[in-house]
């Protein structure tokens, strides 16, 4: 049996400046496969943007004014949040696109975590031991069971 056990790492807490009819773009480096990225964005002052997260292939085509597939994308919004599994480690990109008004600055504020699984294997117990776990289990079970049945008959007799 497998038991994941996660590891956060925050990789931004802090308010990012997009300029005017721009985009910027943050590097994400993902460790490990199944990695989770969680996104909280909200705009400080500005305009609307759009919060997209991607590979860095796809933000190369996203940067030529190709067409691309982003993992997730926001929309143009104030305020927002997601979460998405890279299942490839690698170079990811969090882009931050501030065209769709293109007169005033955006302050966005940004948090940006991930957390890591990490992957541990369980050991079955040597037979003794295994036996040992039964029989204690077995003799407080049966201690439970007669303390309550004594205290039921105690309250029955009253």
């Amino acid at each position: 049996m497998i038991f994941p056990f996660a590891l956060l790492s925050f990789i931004a807490n802090s308010v990012v400046t997009v300029p005017p009819s721009q985009w910027k773009a943050i590097d994400v480096p993902v460790p490990d496969h199944g990695t989770l990225i969680d996104c909280e964005f909200e705009v400080k002052s500005g305009s609307r943007v759009q919060v997209i997260f991607t590979d860095r292939e796809q933000a190369l085509r996203f940067d030529r004014g190709r067409s691309f597939q982003p993992l997730q994308s926001s929309g143009f919004v104030t305020a927002g949040r997601f979460r998405v599994r890279a299942r490839e480690a690698g170079d990811y990109v969090l882009l931050i696109d501030n065209r769709i008004e293109g007169r005033f600055p955006a302050e966005v504020w940004l948090r940006l975590s991930l957390t890591r699984a990490s992957v541990v294997q369980a050991q079955e117990l040597p037979e003794e031991r295994r036996k040992a776990v039964v029989a204690i289990s077995i003799l407080f079970f049966g201690l439970v069971v007669t303390i309550s049945a004594t205290q039921f008959m105690r309250q029955q007799n009253l």
